[in-house]
């Protein structure tokens, strides 16, 4: 008899990868999408897990849900795996209390990637796996031309895509891009996304934000981020820490010049492909923006580029999520 299997993601506004995977796995007839803020009666829900047996595997990818999930092995018996997603050590202490608990219940702890498995306790590390985030490649191919368009052609481009929170280390980041910019006229740094951090970012960049050195894009659609990416000249992620590093992956797909932070996980996933820097180092940053920019403009830079979407794709994740499934 076919397993039946339920996904959950926490909402859609920030389900991110997990939701878009989720989205495939339901298309190709292999889970329940259950989005946790769309249930209209979340006691019914697991009044029926517990009572009426109605999933085999639950798959928990949020840890509010992942706390109720565990508990309730303690009257019904189903395979329970959850998601860690980033640095273990890096959660709020809430979140850590609530992962380390879950461990104890949980049959199966998915990393996603061998960075982020080797923050587990150790107690744990023999429970869990590496299976790494995908990229969707046929999302990326529907780029939005609008968002293409609408950096002026003249001009070239450092393009930062992600969240503005402290993870990210924007101030540092944008400190040492902006320096690097300077001496070119024609370069300018677009961010895309918004967080806690953007009013620190506007207050500390007022000047380069009036001067148009520094543009601001606020949130914008997925679609819309890789037109941009598909304009950029050089693609910037300084995180203090990441679990994967999914934009460098879908910014491979247009951008030969990319800069991240010096982490085990670029280096597990990228194999020093890119221009590596200490995140911490304003003046580091700096002149590896300089250096970058005038490789570019004098066409001495003969970095090619390689589609790292091809080798951690959304069909690769469905594969090896699916194969997780058979074996629980």
């Amino acid at each position: 008899m076919k397993k039946k299997i339920a996904y959950l993601v926490h909402n859609k506004s920030n389900g991110g990868i997990p939701l878009e995977l989720g989205f495939e796995l339901k298309n190709a007839h292999v889970i329940d999408l259950i989005i946790c803020s769309e249930l209209s009666a979340k006691y019914r829900f697991y009044y029926n897990m517990v009572f009426r047996k109605k999933y085999d595997v639950v798959h928990v990818h949020h840890s509010e849900q992942l706390i109720v999930f565990s508990l309730l092995r303690f009257f019904s018996k189903f395979t329970l795996i959850f998601t860690l997603h980033n640095d273990f050590n890096r959660q709020p202490l809430k979140t850590r209390i609530i992962y380390f608990f879950s461990s104890l219940m949980a049959d199966l702890i998915v990393c996603n990637s061998k960075s982020t498995r080797s923050t587990l306790p150790k107690y744990f590390k023999t429970k869990s796996i590496t299976v790494y985030n995908g990229v969707n490649e046929e999302r990326l191919n529907r780029f939005d031309m609008e968002a293409y368009n609408m950096l002026n052609a003249s001009k070239n481009y450092v393009l930062f895509a992600n969240r503005l929170v402290r993870q990210k280390n924007m101030i540092k980041s944008l400190r040492g891009v902006l320096r690097g910019i300077s001496p070119f006229e024609n370069w300018i740094v677009v961010v895309a996304g918004d967080g806690s951090m953007r009013f620190s970012i506007e207050d500390e960049f007022s000047d380069e934000i009036r001067l148009g050195k520094l543009v601001l894009l606020g949130d914008v659609e997925r679609e819309k981020v890789y037109g941009l990416m598909k304009k950029a000249s050089i693609y910037v992620l300084l995180s203090n820490w990441e679990g994967f590093g999914n934009s460098i992956v879908e910014a491979s797909k247009f951008i030969r010049n990319i800069i991240h932070s010096d982490l085990l996980v670029f280096e597990e996933l990228f194999g020093g492909h890119y221009e590596t820097v200490d995140q911490t180092n304003v003046e580091e940053i700096t002149r590896c923006v300089v250096k970058m920019i005038e490789s570019y403009e004098d066409n001495s830079n003969e970095r090619t580029i390689v589609d790292f979407v091809r080798k951690f794709s959304i069909s690769n994740a469905m594969k090896n999520h699916i194969d997780v499934y058979e074996q629980y």
